[in-house]
């Protein structure tokens, strides 16, 4: 065999192996995407990844109910609700300035997720119960907060 053909069959079985690899990448970022239990927010550019018990989560946008310090809010606020008890945990997106003077203030911190763009991305976790709602039991509580700690390690900036 020549050298010529030797390397144009290395060269034809190189493609075929990064073809392979592009298909089974596209495949799976595909899978990942349409899975019910993944939560991409395009707007503001990240993603979670929520357990099979999460099923039927709720994910909105809007006013977060309450400040954590009087005055200043975040710019935005992704609540995600669970069937039972209502507002689980929030992704807060604050202003660089905003958050600079919640930090001044001492107030108690959301946790720090990732800084982008001039925005500090936080989380807080609520398990509250909603009005007329019945309270979780320690146990239940417990199983909760623990799954919403691993959704939470789940936050990806895209």
């Amino acid at each position: 065999m020549t050298r010529s053909r030797r390397t144009h069959e290395a060269l034809f079985l190189l493609a075929i192996a990064v073809g392979a690899l592009t298909i089974t990448a596209a495949m799976a970022a595909c899978d990942e995407a349409e899975s019910p239990l993944a939560y991409t927010n395009e707007e503001y550019g990240f993603t979670l990844q929520f357990p099979e018990s999460w099923k039927g989560y709720k994910a909105h946008s809007g006013p977060f109910p309450a400040s954590l310090t009087a005055g200043l809010e975040p710019s935005a606020n992704v609540q995600f609700d669970l069937a039972g008890p209502t507002s689980m945990f929030a992704i807060q997106l604050w202003d660089d300035d905003v958050w600079d003077q919640v930090q001044a203030e001492g107030a108690i911190l959301p946790d720090v997720l990732a800084r982008k763009d001039r925005l500090v991305f936080t989380s807080l976790i609520m398990l509250s119960v909603p009005d007329g709602g019945q309270a979780l039991s320690e146990e239940e509580f417990q199983s909760r907060l623990a799954e919403v700690q691993a959704i939470i390690q789940t936050f990806e900036l895209r």
